[in-house]
């Protein structure tokens, strides 16, 4: 049986978390309400104020990653 040996701390494994959490800095958390609300887990807004397109620009400079983006024509 093949077994997988991951060792702690490695500096590319704590990059992309740290890019993925980065996402959703300054997202405001939404708890829902009413009698549904043990059901229902706590979301994001992502179409107020659009900080996490924000976000991903950042880290797309922080990481030297060059943008790209593609023009839909409809």
């Amino acid at each position: 049986m093949l077994r997988f040996n991951f060792e702690k701390n490695l500096e590319h494994q704590t990059q992309a978390v740290d890019s993925t959490v980065d996402v959703f800095n300054g997202l405001d958390i939404q708890i829902a309400t009413g009698p549904d609300s043990i059901y229902i887990n706590p979301f994001l807004d992502k179409d107020k104020g659009f900080k996490y397109i924000e976000n991903i620009r950042n880290i797309q400079i922080k990481n030297g990653i060059k943008e790209n983006i593609k023009k839909i024509v409809i």
